[in-house]
């Protein structure tokens, strides 16, 4: 282009058929220009006049990755000011909770609560766990009755007792997500 100054170029297409050149003119103003790349468009025979076809790719990629690392940073700052990163914060604070004054009726009771909403507890069908939970009185007990619960689900007997005394053998299954 007369009276610019080249600066960069890019392919802004999938197909790398499509370029954007970037000009500066002589009041130093940015000037976009778009071209295809074909061997006899002019634009483009002018423009390798400036760089060459290995560039052109190589500016592509770093301006991909330039683009993704704003990308990143914009969704890190988004989720920095819901505070969808909360939970992370929260676990701390859980931890201490549950190690810590193991007795306290109020969080005892909060604790039962939540462990109720848990699918696999709420719809066990054994009521024997169930109410162990329920009447259970410190957190360590009231987290192992929840274990035994889940445990229940995930443990599946693999041979019923073959002998009068006889145990079944068992195997432990994760469930797929």
């Amino acid at each position: 282009m007369e009276n610019h100054k080249f600066v960069t170029a890019r392919f802004i297409n999938n197909e790398k058929t499509t370029v954007e050149i970037e000009w500066l003119n002589d009041a130093k103003d940015t000037v976009i220009e778009i071209t295809e790349f074909e061997e006899d468009n002019l634009v483009w025979v002018d423009l390798l006049t400036h760089t060459t076809l290995d560039d052109i790719h190589e500016n592509t990629i770093r301006w991909m990755k330039e683009q993704r690392a704003v990308f990143e940073e914009v969704v890190s700052r988004i989720a920095q000011l819901d505070n969808t990163n909360d939970d992370v914060k929260k676990i701390p604070a859980l931890i201490s909770s549950l190690f810590n004054n193991i007795d306290n009726d109020d969080d005892i009771f909060a604790l039962k609560l939540a462990l109720f909403e848990i699918k696999g507890i709420r719809e066990s069908k054994n009521t024997n766990m169930k109410t162990q939970l329920r009447k259970s009185t410190n957190k360590f007990d009231v987290l192992r009755s929840a274990f035994d619960i889940i445990e229940e689900q995930v443990i599946e007997p693999t041979k019923k007792p073959t002998k009068k005394g006889s145990k079944a053998s068992t195997s432990q299954t994760t469930p797929s997500p």
